[in-house]
């Protein structure tokens, strides 16, 4: 049950972390957002960028969120049950923020 907690707690994290970024209450920095040179350069890229990594980010909680209630029968099966159940949700963690990542540059590109 700890697992099914923390795993529903990153996904919670990301929904914290990407609300003020979703409201634009963060402004151009080198330490919280979406960061790049060009992002950097200019508050008018600033904002509408981190808005949209923002929104991809939060949908990333969630998913997070369904996927580690979805999958937490398999914590009931002991150790093999836990190795794949991380397995499962590492997994879909990496491949959502990776897919963030790359559709927040690509919608930087448009910018």
């Amino acid at each position: 049950m700890l697992t099914v907690a923390l795993y529903a707690f990153l996904g919670l994290l990301f929904m914290g972390i990407a609300r003020p970024l979703i409201n634009r209450r963060v402004g151009p920095n080198y330490f919280y957002g979406f960061r790049t040179p060009r992002t950097l350069s200019s508050p008018d890229i600033w904002y509408p960028a981190n808005e949209y990594f923002g929104r991809k980010l939060f949908a990333t909680g969630v998913l997070i969120v369904l996927s580690a209630v979805l999958f937490s029968p398999l914590t009931m099966f002991g150790g093999r049950g836990v190795a794949v159940y991380t397995f499962i949700l590492v997994g879909i963690m990496l491949a959502s923020l990776f897919g963030v990542v790359i559709a927040s540059f690509r919608y930087l590109k448009r910018l």
